[in-house]
């Protein structure tokens, strides 16, 4: 994400003073990269759209920080939405694009209401371990030897040592995937294996859903378990 954009005084102070400052040194660094509202919402919206490990993902699937930064305006918070959820599979978060699904339609709400959001999906936005033999990213992540540039493998602990910070600021929205698909048991749908735990008893998602009811009113910490699809009851969640 190297876009630079210029960043008005008033979109500045707004920045600043709601502690967007916490996140300058991580994106600055590439340790993580922010994913574009717009881009998640169209990816969503196809057949056959799935989440792609961040170094699969086009160069327009990202938010630079000054973008980020002109985006603010005069709501009360930051632009960035950030997911919590599980891997429905230990190669991959939502192989079928569920909770792809999910994420784009609550998006498209807060987008339509609010304006630009930049979103953070780990999957997305940090480095995996994705890449093939000969170094090119593959769609999903394994456990080979390599997967990782060596400077990939220092930003991701970098990245690491972050997350809390994603989840735990008063001012960014966070998005909890607390159902599984309606088909997760089905074996011909998902390969599962390793950690099959709801979300309750996951401890990632455990950890973040308890970092952010510390310090978020309701209307930022939104449980996106409870959208059935029905448009009613999304309606229901940006409230």
């Amino acid at each position: 994400a190297t876009t630079s954009v210029a960043v008005t005084d008033e979109a500045a102070q707004l920045w600043l003073a709601r502690g967007g400052s916490d996140f300058e040194s991580v994106l600055s660094s590439g340790a993580v990269a922010l994913i574009e509202a717009s881009y998640l919402i169209e990816q969503s919206e196809r057949p056959d759209g799935v989440m792609l490990p961040r170094q699969a993902l086009p160069d327009a699937a990202f938010v630079s920080l000054s973008e980020l930064k002109a985006a603010q305006n005069p709501f009360p918070f930051l632009r960035i939405a950030c997911c919590s959820h599980c891997w429905l599979q230990p190669d991959h978060p939502d192989p079928r694009g569920h909770n792809l699904r999910v994420v784009g339609r609550a998006l498209k709400l807060l987008v339509k209401s609010f304006g630009r959001f930049a979103v953070f999906i780990d999957f997305m936005c940090i480095h995996q371990r994705c890449r093939g033999a000969g170094g090119a990213p593959q769609p999903r992540t394994h456990t080979d030897e390599g997967g990782r540039y060596p400077a990939e493998d220092v930003l991701f602990k970098r990245a690491l040592g972050s997350l809390g910070a994603f989840y735990s600021h008063p001012e960014t929205f966070v998005f909890m995937l607390t159902a599984f698909p309606p088909d997760y048991d089905d074996p011909d749908r998902y390969r599962r294996s390793g950690n099959t735990a709801p979300y309750p008893d996951r401890g990632w998602c455990f950890c973040e859903a308890s970092w952010a009811a510390l310090v978020k009113d309701s209307r930022k910490l939104l449980d996106l378990g409870l959208d059935s699809g029905e448009k009613s009851r999304r309606a229901q969640l940006v409230e």
